[in-house]
């Protein structure tokens, strides 16, 4: 039987809540300071990113210069490279790949409507030709000025406001992420006693009151305002919160229930005069599924060629070095939980997992692999080829099999699946990768919770772009050796 409803229930929460929502609404606000013209423009200019605008105008001019392209080219790209690299680094995040992602998503729209400009204003197919070369160095300029801009620039400031916990909880995670760095907090809703006890220990600053929080703006350089939404956060006082910051250089951000969903599967729209966010699917499609299977199979099989050299050297190495052959299987769990058998250069010695039983009391791993920093297992040759991971070239064999992919969730040993409970399961939906978030994030010095955070986003949020990322992430891993033994 379906279940039964109290409608006259319902109705009086709503009422409840208008009322409520009304009554603030109609409550005066404090205000900060309207800026004047001459600080919005001052402030605006502050905030361009000029080292990308000169040298990616400084690419454009030269390359028309040596191409003889067009005036009306050169002027259409040069206006196109200070109308949307702002625009594109306003509207993303302070991370380098979304700062990227955006200015190359901007110069690309741009670009086509420009392309169409000169089409229907200029004709001729010189000019055209002369846009989309001129365009495409402006376009690969910016992007690459942009995202070394940003990874160059300072972690952001932020301060946090919300309730104790949720303050404390972004404190820990973003402390042990490094990408951010917290400048002070205000936890709404406990005692000053309790927010300077409870944020203190962390070393953060706490702030008393919400009206307090631009006063901190103003005396601390801070970036971001990001606030948790909860019973002691109304609409009221967001919007004073970003009336009194506009007078400020620091931008309000919001935390919503989709922490864990990439900004790529979220649309903001309006629903019956309410904000809400579009989220998509988990997983990139169809189309991504099979434009990386194809791109997984063709680059290994070169890369299988090119490093057959190496490949070759390193096994002679191993068998001169140690007895027992160079290669090493081990059967892992791939894609939906199919076990396969994977390849690696052989690094121990073959009695290895004989002299593990001896060695328990020593392990330096996340509780489910097992690792030692200066493991007497490892042979001469082994350490030198765990130090600059060549031990994993023979999985491009994988790769060409179609086991694994080239960027994917670390492979799990059978054990460790039967320890993954039906959330960590979810990294099983796709192939395991050679490189992958964990190996670019530090490897062997996360934690086993952090590994399984990022294998599983990776999962849910993995796209063409990221791949592209974490593949030149991982020469920088690789060169840096950081979190491999």
């Amino acid at each position: 039987m379906a279940q039964m409803f109290d409608v006259s229930e319902i109705r009086t929460h709503f009422a409840i809540e208008r009322d409520r929502t009304a009554h603030e609404a109609a409550a005066p606000l404090e205000l900060g300071p309207a800026p004047r013209l001459g600080a919005r423009v001052t402030h605006s200019l502050r905030r361009l990113p000029w080292v990308t605008l000169l040298v990616g105008s400084l690419a454009v001019v030269l390359t028309a210069v040596a191409l003889t392209a067009d005036v009306r080219a050169a002027l259409g790209v040069l206006l196109l490279l200070w109308v949307q690299v702002p625009a594109a680094q306003h509207r993303s995040g302070p991370a380098p790949a979304a700062v990227s992602a955006a200015t190359a998503r901007h110069l690309a729209l741009g670009a086509a409507v420009l392309v169409v400009a000169l089409h229907l204003l200029a004709g001729g197919p010189a000019v055209l030709d002369d846009a989309l070369a001129l365009g495409a160095v402006g376009l690969v300029v910016a992007t690459g000025g942009a995202a070394l801009g940003a990874r160059r620039a300072h972690p952001p400031r932020v301060l946090l406001v919300g309730d104790l916990p949720q303050v404390r909880g972004m404190v820990a995670r973003w402390i042990d992420d490094g990408s951010v760095r917290v400048v002070g907090g205000l936890a709404l809703g406990a005692t000053p006693e309790h927010a300077a006890t409870g944020l203190g220990d962390l070393g953060i600053a706490a702030i008393a009151t919400l009206d307090d929080v631009v006063e901190h703006v103003r005396r601390h350089p801070t970036d971001l305002v990001v606030v948790a939404p909860g019973l002691d956060v109304t609409p009221a006082d967001l919007r004073r919160l970003s009336w009194n910051l506009q007078s400020t250089e620091t931008r309000l951000a919001v935390v919503s229930a989709t922490d864990d969903v990439a900004p790529h599967r979220i649309v903001v729209a309006a629903v019956g005069g309410s904000t809400v966010e579009l989220v998509a699917a988990p997983g990139g499609g169809t189309t991504y599924a099979l434009a990386k299977t194809v791109a997984d199979r063709v680059l290994a099989a070169a890369l299988v060629v090119v490093a057959s050299p190496v490949l070759l050297v390193a096994a002679l190495a191993i068998r001169l070095d140690s007895a027992g052959p160079a290669l090493f299987r081990q059967v892992r769990v791939g894609r939906d939980g199919v076990p396969f058998t994977m390849y690696k250069m052989r690094t121990m010695t073959t009695e290895a997992e004989h002299l593990r039983a001896e060695l328990e009391g020593n392990d330096d791993g996340n509780g489910v692999l097992f690792k030692m920093h200066r493991d007497p297992r490892v042979t001469r040759v082994g350490r030198l080829l765990r130090s600059s991971s060549l031990d994993e070239l023979p999985q491009l064999l994988n790769v060409v099999l179609g086991q694994m992919s080239l960027v994917g969730p670390r492979p799990a040993l059978p054990k460790e699946v039967a320890c993954f409970t039906d959330g960590e399961r979810r990294r099983l939906a796709v192939k395991p990768g050679i490189t992958g978030p964990w190996q670019v994030s530090g490897r062997s010095l996360l934690s086993r919770e952090r590994s399984m955070q990022l294998d599983t986003g990776y999962v849910d949020n993995g796209r063409g772009v990221a791949d592209i990322s974490i593949l030149l992430r991982t020469v920088s891993a690789v060169l840096s050796r950081r979190g491999a033994f």
